[in-house]
């Protein structure tokens, strides 16, 4: 399943990595807190779906499904946003639809991939910005030296699902539009320069 997934969405996987390089050129707080909100816009609307499909708790193979919005909602309020401020961030509109359990896959296949991507991101802002693990710079941290560990574990729970045509063009599917909304949010907000 994960090499299928990896080569359906290799193209897509690059847009988005080209649409965040530009944001390695927004070296000040307020274009840190930019891509946060991004983040924020799109990441816990579809983690609540993702969840809902595939619960919470734990899976196996040592992986545990855990959300990652909360951490992006502190690192937030660490850099001075409000409640009010929160509650009133704008929501990705495109949110893709998951509905079955490979989708609910396919979907997580981004969200821990990003994790990944994380740590450089994080490294780049740390050496220019005041932020650290625990005080702004949590959601990209992540695990720390342990996301690799917590990628493998969840490519083992993904390569023991039966790879069925249809499981596999539903986690396909619902991957490849995970990427496709990221992007377009993604560019939108920055072009945008919207914060809420």
């Amino acid at each position: 399943m994960r090499a299928m997934l990896r080569r359906a969405t290799h193209s897509l996987h690059q847009s988005v990595e080209r649409r965040l390089a530009s944001l390695l050129q927004r070296d000040s707080l307020d274009g840190y807190r930019a891509l946060l909100l991004t983040y924020y816009g799109f990441m816990p609307p579809l983690e609540d779906q993702v969840f809902r499909i595939l619960g919470h708790g734990a899976f196996p193979h040592g992986y545990e499904l855990r959300p990652r919005g909360p951490l992006l909602a502190r690192d937030l309020r660490a850099l001075g946003l409000s409640e009010g401020v929160l509650a009133a961030v704008a929501r990705c509109p495109d949110i893709p639809r998951i509905e079955t359990k490979h989708q609910a896959l396919g979907c997580l296949y981004v969200l821990e991939g990003s994790t990944l991507g994380g740590q450089f991101l994080y490294r780049h802002f740390e050496a220019k910005l005041p932020i650290t693990p625990t005080a702004g710079g949590s959601y990209l941290y992540g695990d720390g030296p342990e996301t690799a560990i917590r990628w493998r574990r969840f490519i083992s729970v993904l390569d023991a699902e039966p790879a069925t045509e249809t499981a596999r063009n539903a986690a396909i599917d619902a991957a490849c539009r995970t990427f496709r909304a990221l992007e377009d949010w993604i560019g939108a907000r920055l072009t945008g320069g919207k914060d809420g």
